[in-house]
């Protein structure tokens, strides 16, 4: 049936773009590219193959052509797949050093990843992260999404720290005073306490 054919290729086309990122991890990026050569002869316009792409762009420094590929890309509508596109975009923000630039494209993955998983502490970090980064700061929205992440999230510090960092940007120092606290005693590592003494 056309059916089963076209579910059979989806996931062959997904098998590659897994195992191209795997490679990628590994730092054998021409097996990565091989592999996702073979999802793309598969299905050309699949997003997930298209995020795979752009990630193999920043890590051969081609930014220029990751840049216009993220900006291409439609907003995939796989919550996961957006937020893979989210972290490259991040990702490319960073090592470009074009913070104002890139927070928008970055954002608008991570805003349809959170639209189906409204409380993704993931997501919100990344968004936090690129804010802090910029010259107006954190908004009052990302300072509350941290707030709620950290909340359900007791056992990532990372999150408190973050909080706490934008409490300090947005110059909420008694606030700030009380997220460090509980870091800089817990059962957390030397960094994690140490970088809290440190901000506090």
């Amino acid at each position: 049936p056309k059916r089963a054919i076209g579910d059979r290729t989806e996931a062959m086309v997904e098998a590659h773009a897994h195992l191209s990122d795997f490679l990628l991890r590994d730092g054998r990026l021409d097996q990565a590219s091989e592999q996702l050569a073979l999802a793309a002869t598969l299905d050309m316009d699949n997003t997930r193959v298209s995020v795979g792409a752009a990630q193999l762009d920043i890590a051969k420094r081609e930014y220029r052509n990751c840049d216009k590929r993220l900006r291409d890309l439609p907003i995939p509508g796989d919550w996961l797949v957006a937020y893979l596109a989210g972290v490259a975009a991040a990702e490319l923000t960073h090592k470009r050093g074009e913070i104002d630039q890139g927070l928008e494209t970055a954002r608008r993955f991570f805003a349809a990843a959170r639209a189906d998983r409204p409380d993704f502490p993931n997501a919100v970090a990344r968004i936090a992260a690129l804010e802090l980064r910029t010259v107006k700061g954190p908004s009052a929205e990302t300072a509350a999404a941290i707030a709620r992440a950290s909340s359900l999230s007791p056992g990532r510090p990372q999150f408190g720290y973050l909080h706490a960092q934008i409490l300090v940007r947005r110059t909420e120092f008694a606030a700030a005073r009380s997220v460090l606290a509980p870091l800089m005693n817990g059962p957390y590592t030397s960094q994690i306490r140490d970088e809290a003494r440190t901000l506090i």
